[in-house]
């Protein structure tokens, strides 16, 4: 079976003495998910949920669409959503490293690095590693093999 890797990578949280501090959280599987501090799950429920968010400006979220898969759920797609310069703007991930702006697909070859609106992107053919600029958030995904 095939799975959609999501790692989320936040340097935006702050701990006293203004140093910042790095967190991470994935989704993987059918679905497992580990939490930015850490709490693991595996969760089966076929909906659109928040992965992560901007709590404090609300300058960006990103979504992830589970449907049925095998016995449990699989992630299908993640939905980037962000504000620039007072403008939304949204990128839509897929299974098989579909990349969705403005309803047309957009191309892009390996070892090429690309941008979309305020999203850098760079793919080497096992991992698309996205940057969201100005946010401290980075994510990467990749497609998984794995059997059930």
């Amino acid at each position: 079976m095939l799975y959609l890797l999501l790692v989320v990578l936040v340097g935006c949280a702050v701990i006293p003495g203004g140093e910042a501090l790095n967190k991470v959280c994935s989704v993987f599987g059918d679905p497992h998910i580990v939490t930015f501090d850490g709490l693991k799950y595996k969760f089966d429920g076929a909906c659109n949920y928040v992965l992560a968010m901007d709590c404090v400006d609300l300058a960006w979220i990103i979504y992830g669409h589970f449907t049925p898969c095998g016995t449990g759920t699989c992630l299908e797609d993640i939905s980037v959503f962000y504000e620039k310069n007072g403008v939304l703007d949204a990128v839509l991930i897929g299974r098989g490293w579909v990349i969705n702006h403005l309803g047309s697909k957009v191309p892009y070859k390996q070892g090429a690095d690309f941008q979309i609106g305020n999203i850098a992107f760079t793919f080497d053919g096992l991992y698309l590693r996205s940057t969201l600029w100005g946010s401290g958030i980075a994510w990467y995904s990749t497609e998984q093999w794995a059997s059930r």
